[in-house]
């Protein structure tokens, strides 16, 4: 999560809308890549599933996957404040 503060950070202080912008991308790509994409993967695994044992254990991750994105989404709001955006 340090790196999503520190994206956070950078797009606060850039003055540049095309800095913010391309700020904001990297921040959307990490969390795409870090947890959403995973997400994505393992939300289709539980479909595709009948155990009710490995449902149960692919819910748990959907679950921490999901508090993951919405823990990246707390921080960047808290450090990159849509107030301070120019656009």
């Amino acid at each position: 999560m340090e790196r999503v503060k520190d994206l956070a950070i950078i797009h606060s202080s850039a003055s540049a809308a095309e800095d913010k912008a391309e700020t904001a991308r990297r921040y959307h790509a990490f969390v795409a890549l870090k947890f959403r994409e995973r997400l994505i993967e393992v939300f289709e695994q539980y479909q595709g599933t009948h155990n009710p044992e490995r449902k149960l254990a692919l819910k748990d991750k959907i679950k921490e996957l999901n508090m993951r994105i919405l823990e990246c989404k707390k921080i960047w709001e808290r450090y990159a404040p849509e107030e301070n955006w120019d656009g």
